[in-house]
């Protein structure tokens, strides 16, 4: 159980923190001139921060310390300065800030003021110099002696020993005047007083107790909130402070792996230049040790000789220096020449391809017409041998009647024109046409994955089929057949005669 002293601390603490003084914690804007008190709890840091664009240096900052011990960090760039990162440290109440030049250049300065023990201050910030009052001289007065004679308190005999008294009641007086023998009603009634006495001092301890316990558990709640806000804000500064020091390594590996590519660039340019020097060299090398050994091989040769000898190896040395660049200058001639001869024999080729589709046309068209000629000519064949054949017919057919009835008979057929007959196969030839065409339908509309997927699918399909050892069904294309049987060739020249 927590003793008075452990609640007093608590309440303490409490005080601290629900302070209308406190500011801790938070980022607090100081203005010149204005004096900002706060209450800090110990391990904790308020941080301050001063606009000083063009403002005159120094800046003076002071702290007045009512309580406690203080650490003071001075950055220009942190904004939360601490132990680790900052610019200045102070142990001072009163210090300087100050800038290369009559005025400050950056936009603000940010302060961080430690607590090392619980405490309470007052900040004020102010720039430029201080001015310095003129002390008027001091002038000392001696004290006026008063001429007046001081009454001195008479001396009074010894007073009777004051009694205790309450709200100017003397209570020891009122007790003496009481009857010494007490009537059972008073006493009764003075039992009754203090039995309501006692209960009343036992109704307000309770009530004290309950009101203590009420605030002793509010103080206990916001005491852990308050840890809670400063454990989060802790974990916050901690990872600020780890975002700062993560860029600054990063800053620095970041000089070191640009300083290292530099001097990879600065080596690489170096040897470039060291190896084209040796080649260099080795090329000189090369063409000196040529050149004795050319003149060394050419003592014995007369004038003429070493002429044709030294325009031999010039030819020989231009060839290997032009020949690409004319292989390539040849190149692009060609290309360019096949070029424009293709494109100038664009249009024949064009008129040639024209020329064999109109052929193609017409040869297929003669086929057609000579085929349909043909087809026309044996269906006339066909219907004059049917109907010769039915003229005979009908004579042996009718032999007891007499001749005049069978020419009768026959007059019909014989009355057949040309024209009748040729209507009557036009007529016969389209409605085959029509039906080989509705055969065609039937066979598309039955038939729909073949005509889909093609010949090639239908066959490996086909080659499948016959490696499991099934029948196969073949799908049967319908044939054009315009040839009439005997029948129906009959049966159009009774049409035929009908209509003449």
């Amino acid at each position: 159980m927590p003793s008075e002293k452990d609640f007093n601390r608590l309440l303490d603490r409490l005080e601290m923190v629900i302070s209308t003084k406190a500011l801790a914690h938070k980022k607090v804007t100081l203005k010149e001139g204005q004096s900002i008190e706060i209450i800090l709890m110990s391990e904790t840091t308020q941080f301050f921060k001063v606009f000083t664009k063009a403002r005159k240096c120094p800046l003076r900052v002071e702290i007045t310390r009512f309580k406690g011990r203080l650490k003071t960090y001075v950055s220009r760039e942190v904004s939360e300065p601490n132990e680790t990162l900052h610019d200045q440290a102070f142990r001072f109440d009163k210090f300087q800030v100050s800038d290369s030049g009559l005025k400050f250049k950056g936009e603000q300065i940010f302060i961080g003021v430690f607590a090392v023990t619980d405490a309470n201050f007052s900040i004020c910030v102010n720039f430029g110099r201080e001015k310095l009052q003129k002390k008027e001289p001091e002038t000392y007065e001696a004290p006026k002696i008063n001429q007046e004679k001081k009454e001195l308190p008479k001396e009074t005999p010894k007073s009777a020993p004051k009694m205790k008294t309450f709200f100017g009641k003397n209570f020891v007086e009122l007790n003496k005047q009481v009857e010494s023998p007490l009537s059972p009603k008073s006493m009764r009634k003075r039992k009754l007083l203090s039995h309501k006495w006692d209960l009343r001092r036992k109704s307000a301890v309770e009530k004290r107790k309950a009101q203590m316990k009420e605030k002793q558990e509010k103080t206990i709640k916001l005491l852990k909130r308050h840890e809670m806000r400063r454990e989060e804000e802790r974990k916050l500064r901690e990872y600020n402070e780890y975002l700062q020091v993560l860029k600054a390594r990063q800053r620095g590996w970041l000089r070191l792996v640009f300083f290292s590519k530099a001097m990879s660039a600065f080596s690489e340019i170096r040897n470039q230049g060291r190896s084209s020097h040796l080649k260099n060299l080795q090329e000189s090398a090369a063409a000196r040790k040529i050149q004795k050994g050319f003149k060394t091989s050419t003592k014995h040769l007369t004038p003429e000789h070493f002429a044709l000898l030294r325009a031999r190896n010039l030819l020989m040395v231009f060839s290997f220096q032009a020949k690409p660049i004319l292989t390539s200058f040849v190149n692009s001639k060609l290309v360019k020449c096949i070029y424009d001869s293709a494109t100038n024999h664009t249009l024949p080729h064009s008129f040639e391809r024209l020329h064999s589709k109109i052929r193609l046309v017409e040869t297929t068209f003669l086929e057609y017409s000579k085929h349909k000629s043909e087809n026309w000519e044996t269906l006339v064949k066909m219907w004059d041998k049917a109907l010769e054949k039915l003229i005979n017919t009908n004579s042996t057919r009718h032999k007891h009647k007499g001749k005049r009835s069978r020419k009768l008979d026959n007059a019909k057929y014989l009355k057949i024109t040309a024209i009748a007959r040729n209507q009557t196969l036009t007529e016969y030839i389209r409605k085959q046409k029509k039906e080989y065409i509705r055969l065609l339908r039937n066979f598309k509309q039955s038939n729909k994955e073949l005509m889909r997927n093609g010949v090639r699918a239908f066959q490996s399909e086909l080659k499948e089929t016959l490696s499991k050892g099934n029948k196969v069904e073949l799908p049967v294309m319908p044939e054009f057949n315009l040839l009439p049987s005997e029948q129906e060739l009959l049966g159009l020249i009774e049409k035929a005669a009908k209509f003449s």
